[in-house]
């Protein structure tokens, strides 16, 4: 069975345990950041980080690692498309959302945090509302832009 040392906090780990259960794949999840947990993480990925697979004695660690991994081991209900250019294309939003999207997120989700401490947030929700029509146009597009256009650095390039 596979083994996925995770942790609720972690988007990364989000990502492969959003993937296991697109793919209906059974696997048993263990919290490798609960303190009791970290002598069996130690023991498969020597830098305790999450998330880490371990699936028939192969121990894949970083998530997108984990993800492409599981979409060649187990290619029903692909993740990413087959074709090589639509792939690359899809791994460099991958990017994208690990380096950019989520700090920003988890950014906004601590200034949701401090707005109930504290009055006030309207720098928060302003900053949220003066970005969503640049969100909202780029899901509309069939065509999906290209995120080496505007993050070089991402796609190899600098």
């Amino acid at each position: 069975m596979i083994k996925l040392y995770d942790s609720a906090f972690s988007p990364f780990a989000r990502k492969v345990r959003m993937t296991l259960e697109y793919k209906g794949l059974n696997y048993e999840a263990v919290d490798g950041l609960l303190k009791a947990n970290h002598a069996a993480l130690k023991a498969v990925n020597g830098r305790v980080e999450v998330p880490s697979l371990v699936d028939d004695g192969i121990v894949i660690v970083n998530s997108a690692d984990i993800v492409a991994y599981l979409d060649y081991r187990y290619p029903a209900k692909r993740v990413c498309p087959d074709d090589p250019a639509a792939r690359v294309h899809a791994r460099a939003w991958e990017r994208v959302a690990d380096t950019f999207v989520d700090p920003i997120l988890v950014n906004i989700s601590y200034w949701k945090w401090a707005e109930r401490l504290h009055s006030g947030g309207e720098w928060t929700n302003s900053m949220i509302h003066a970005s969503w029509p640049s969100c909202a146009r780029s899901a509309s597009r069939k065509t999906p832009p290209n995120p080496c256009t505007n993050f070089p650095v991402i796609c190899g390039r600098s």
